[in-house]
């Protein structure tokens, strides 16, 4: 399988995993299998053909199609410039595409300069938390003077949790147990893992419109995730939580938390409030088994590549195969021969 097939195909596959990544979100409100096929769109994208699925196949012969090996037939030297263009530009985009990201990183680790470990009380509070959580590994714990929403960042050997200690002073022993609950769920879900790999596709995929998008849709079933998480946790508290959350976009100052927001954004307010001062809705058991039949129909699809003949459109029948070279006079009767045309041309 060629490069333009695989890539066409993934980009097709990737498309309808997307529409049932919507429905299941928009329709079906599971923001859990949501974010599953969300985060399954990113990884068709760069999964490699493993088993093809063939859609169509030319029916012409290699003499037709002009790419047999007889002399008559055989195309001059392809002209290859345009393909040589293509991948320059597209490389030359994706080293402009990781020098961004790595210009963004350089700003959030600048913007993080004064991060220092957090004080005794909250690393006792977060411990307890993460407990509650049964996270099996607890975050390095930092605090900024920044006036930015707390957010999670990838890290070696364990992630970072960084949250302004100044919000802590203005939110209760309550409101500050849910807030680090929301970050833990965060960290043992994995969701710091899934901006290494938008990063990564969005740097390779640079071209492709909608990746943002994607993006946004992914931070917004996280943070409904989260919160459903905290809620389920705390149901007696959802008007602190709610309020939690007021506080922090309050608290956030715009310029200083654009950086934060391009890498974990905390999705749509209004209708997280909804969500969190809602009644604990009953069980959906038919609406969570279409959610879970497109999941699995998601799973199905990422090895799967569409497999389709290019020829007839990209390698059109060269001039020689209707004219033989007059400087070669034996080149016009080799395909006549029976054995080389059955070679060259097989019926």
């Amino acid at each position: 399988m060629d490069g333009l097939t695989w890539i066409v195909s993934n980009i097709v596959l990737a498309s309808l995993i997307a529409a049932a990544a919507l429905i299941v979100q928009r329709r079906l409100h599971e923001p859990a299998v949501a974010h599953f096929l969300w985060v399954f769109v990113l990884v068709k994208l760069v999964t490699p053909p493993l088993i093809e699925v063939p859609l169509w196949e030319s029916r012409k012969s290699p003499c037709e199609l002009g790419t047999c090996s007889c002399g008559p037939h055989s195309p001059a030297v392809a002209d290859s410039k345009w393909q040589t263009a293509l991948i320059g530009v597209w490389l030359t985009g994706g080293l402009v595409s990781a020098w961004r990201a790595g210009r963004r990183w350089v700003e959030f680790r600048r913007l993080l300069g004064d991060a220092a470990p957090a004080p005794i009380q909250l690393q006792t509070m977060m411990s307890r938390a993460a407990n509650d959580l049964n996270l099996r590994c607890e975050p390095n714990f930092l605090v900024t003077t920044a006036r930015i929403p707390p957010f999670v960042a990838a890290g070696w050997p364990t992630a970072n949790l960084v949250a302004p200690g100044a919000l802590f002073i203005e939110l209760t022993r309550e409101q500050c147990t849910a807030l680090l609950l929301h970050e833990l769920t965060h960290i043992k879900r994995g969701d710091h893992l899934i901006r290494i790999l938008e990063t990564l596709v969005r740097t390779i995929f640079w071209w492709l419109p909608g990746l943002g998008w994607i993006g946004r849709q992914i931070r917004t079933c996280e943070e409904a995730c989260c919160d459903a998480a905290v809620v389920s946790r705390r149901p007696k508290a959802r008007r602190d939580y709610a309020r939690l959350l007021l506080d922090v976009v309050d608290f956030s100052a715009p310029l200083q938390a654009r950086t934060i927001t391009a890498m974990n954004a905390a999705g749509v307010l209004e209708q997280r409030l909804r969500t969190i001062l809602a009644q604990s809705p009953g069980l959906h058991t038919r609406r969570r088994r279409m959610a879970c039949a497109l999941a699995t129909l998601a799973l199905v699809a990422t090895p799967l590549a569409l497999r389709c003949d290019w020829s007839h459109v990209f390698r059109p029948p060269h001039a020689a195969a209707t004219e033989a070279p007059a400087a070669v006079p034996w080149a016009a009767d080799r395909c006549e021969t029976p054995a080389l045309k059955f070679a060259c041309c097989p019926p």
